[in-house]
């Protein structure tokens, strides 16, 4: 799969929200599940965010594909490392 940028359609970006989903429920949990990739994404340092990219994230403020990471991310119980 290829995350859309910033400047592609809500559509796309909504599209390959579901199907990363999907591909995340087919797999099975045992103990740890790692998505590997390019989100294509920034993830600031709001406080709503720092259970899920921590308080050092590098960049200041989010874009919303960053803003949509960390949503899928909570929605999974799972974190995000490296942004």
């Amino acid at each position: 799969m290829h995350a859309p940028t910033e400047e592609k359609y809500d559509e796309e970006k909504e599209k390959f929200c579901e199907d990363l989903q999907i591909v995340h429920n087919k797999t099975p949990k045992h103990d740890i599940v790692i998505i590997l990739g390019d989100l294509n994404s920034k993830i600031g340092k709001r406080d709503v965010y720092q259970n899920v990219a921590g308080k050092h994230t590098f960049h200041e403020t989010s874009i919303r594909n960053g803003e949509w990471a960390c949503v899928c991310a909570i929605a999974n119980n799972m974190k995000i490392i490296s942004t």
